[in-house]
């Protein structure tokens, strides 16, 4: 097997790497990474993984890296830059509940169902709801409905501490 970007062979110690965007094989020279403690890593969670674009399964069972050939470094930082520029932009963005019974827009192009993770608070879930429908070039979200559900963890104590956790879902208007 060879290094999809130059073509290098694989040695019986050499270190392979998959890539988290095309799933190519690259070899060590050729891989760039991002770690998981990186901001870049969270946002890149946030927004990516609902939309399928990073595929977070590929991370390092090590230390949660995320590996990319050099092309799609390229991509990501594209797409990382035009989603920065979203989050500048995000007042226009018209959510519309599931239960809104007033005049609602259409769109020509059909729409797509987003989710996202899941939060502990619902703002947050809103937020990257309407973050994810500017990325697409969308202005509306329609048929909006929050999906809760509870997580827990530890306390100091030894107890557990259970709370909500929030997941906002819908439509955007393309």
């Amino acid at each position: 097997m060879n290094c999809k970007s130059c073509n290098k062979s694989f040695l019986l110690l050499s270190r392979e790497y998959k890539c988290c965007m095309c799933n190519s094989i690259i070899c060590s020279n050729c891989v760039s990474k991002i770690k998981r403690e990186s901001p870049l890593y969270d946002k890149a969670y946030e927004i990516f993984s609902p939309l399928s674009i990073v595929n977070f399964q590929n991370t390092s069972k090590w230390n949660g890296s995320l590996f990319f050939c050099p092309t799609c470094r390229a991509r990501f930082q594209q797409e990382y830059q035009m989603l920065l520029e979203c989050e500048n932009n995000l007042d226009n963005v018209r959510i519309f509940s599931i239960n809104y019974k007033g005049k609602i827009p259409k769109s020509t192009l059909g729409g797509r169902i987003v989710k996202t993770n899941f939060y502990k608070n619902r703002c947050d879930a809103e937020y990257d709801l309407k973050l994810i429908t500017k990325y697409l070039g969308g202005t509306s979200i329609i048929n909006v409905k929050y999906n809760k559900d509870t997580d827990s963890r530890q306390t100091d104590s030894g107890g557990e501490y259970y709370y909500t956790i929030w997941q906002a879902e819908g439509e955007v208007i393309l």
